[in-house]
């Protein structure tokens, strides 16, 4: 995954999927996929570096930021 700026948006939702958005421009950095159903949380490590989300397909899933995987 490239360099992303500092200020970014994530969101998640009901279509399984992640985004990382770059807040400044609106720009979708990067699309997040592993869930099987609806993706109801995320949280960020205080680093910034890691990914935290938790599905209905009950599962948590942590991403590295850094390689988008």
């Amino acid at each position: 995954m490239a360099n992303y700026e500092k200020t970014f948006i994530l969101t998640c939702s009901r279509d399984k999927l992640i985004r990382l958005f770059a807040a400044q421009t609106g720009e979708l950095l990067h699309t997040f996929i592993g869930h099987d159903n609806w993706v109801k949380s995320l949280a960020l490590h205080p680093t910034g570096k890691y990914l935290y989300t938790a599905s209905d397909d009950k599962s948590i899933r942590v991403w590295d930021l850094t390689y988008g995987k």
